[in-house]
């Protein structure tokens, strides 16, 4: 974890976001107190989840997404288990032949690449997503609705009934 907030914290400088002396305060911060340095990041108004996420995006040259406006195949989320899925703070998004679509919030965690590679044995495409969209995601799919109603959008009279 220490290498995304390491990370990060290169890109908000280079990037004239953030100067070296407030990062040094919210990585220590982060640590000591268990917190999210990225949370910090964003509850302290430095820069919103969505700016985050896109500048990790072109930084790093990774696509990204937004759930809200993406249906996710019910049978790729299958494929990870819901205690995976929590860990790694991600979801899956589509299977294409040995190719699995997997929406990340950290682009750094290679464990979580490397664990959902041995698990699904799939060669896995990891894509940014903002992590308050994952989680959210994460929720309705295991909670057994099986299907992701993006923000915004109405469930189908038969679902509404249920």
């Amino acid at each position: 974890m220490a290498g995304f907030k390491q990370r990060v914290s290169d890109i908000l400088i280079t990037q004239k976001v953030a100067t070296k002396p407030q990062l040094d305060q919210l990585l220590q911060e982060a640590t000591q107190q268990g917190k999210s340095f990225a949370r910090l990041l964003i509850e302290r108004k430095l820069m919103t989840e969505i700016k985050l996420t896109e500048l990790l995006s072109q930084q790093l040259n990774m696509p990204m997404i937004s759930l809200m406006k993406y249906r996710i195949d019910p049978a790729a989320a299958k494929l990870i288990p819901e205690r995976m899925a929590r860990q790694y703070n991600l979801i899956p998004l589509s299977k294409y032949g040995e190719q699995l679509t997997v929406a990340i919030a950290d682009p750094f965690n290679v464990f979580a690449v490397d664990d959902l590679k041995a698990f699904t044995q799939f060669e896995i495409k990891p894509v940014l997503c903002p992590e308050t969209e994952i989680r959210r995601a994460i929720e309705q799919i295991y909670a057994g609705q099986g299907t992701f109603i993006p923000a915004g959008e109405a469930p189908a009279a038969s679902e509404a009934e249920e």
